[in-house]
């Protein structure tokens, strides 16, 4: 298998050896093709191109190029066990925190900080200066200078995303909780007797 088309005169960056850098690229019609013409299966498919000031950590996953190579931009970080599928763009000052998930043919932006774990669906593209929090799930295009987290991501002034406090949690959780408890005894919600641990059922004992 060719290498990666590293450039290594430039000592500030480098790929770590345990760092899986130019597979075959995940892709249905690749695969397919491959399997049933020999054609395919001989064919070199683009090597990933990696700045000489990028880091690439241990047990990164870099595949392959189909329709473009995969590129890594200057000063971007790629931390443990993130993966990068293939036709990625990665543009420059990026960080890619570990675990995070980068879909096929998504293009990113520069100076981009991806959360933990995040996950970014296929043939997305998030612009420049963007953060994405930690487990996020990003669906859809991100405009630049936005900040987005949750599951699917949103904008982080979005009320449904916007971070609460420990208290409030907690309120939410006792009042889900208890509602299931009365109904579950066939209580009313303004029964004194569950609150007093006092039902004649044993539902507030």
């Amino acid at each position: 298998m060719p290498e990666a088309e590293i450039d290594i005169q430039n000592d500030r960056g480098y790929v770590d050896p345990l760092a899986v850098i130019g597979r075959p690229p995940e892709h249905r019609d690749y695969r397919w093709k491959a399997a049933n013409d020999q054609r395919w299966a001989a064919l070199r498919f683009r090597q990933p191109q990696i700045a000489a000031t990028a880091i690439v950590e241990a047990l990164v996953t870099v595949d392959a190029g189909l329709e473009r190579p995969t590129k890594i931009g200057a000063y971007t970080i790629v931390m443990k066990k993130a993966h990068v599928a293939h036709d990625v763009v990665i543009g420059a000052d990026c960080n890619i925190a570990p675990g995070a998930m980068i879909g096929g043919h998504v293009t990113i932006g520069d100076r981009v900080k991806i959360g933990l774990g995040a996950s970014i669906r296929p043939r997305v593209t998030v612009g420049d200066d963007v953060v994405i929090g930690a487990g996020a799930v990003v669906v859809k295009d991100i405009p630049a200078g936005q900040k987005w987290a949750g599951n699917p991501a949103r904008p982080l002034d979005d009320e449904l995303v916007r971070e609460r406090s420990d208290r409030d949690l907690w309120e939410e959780w006792y009042q889900r909780t208890r509602y299931a408890a009365l109904r579950a005894h066939g209580h009313h919600l303004t029964c004194a007797a569950f609150e007093a641990r006092d039902c004649d059922c044993g539902a507030g004992a």
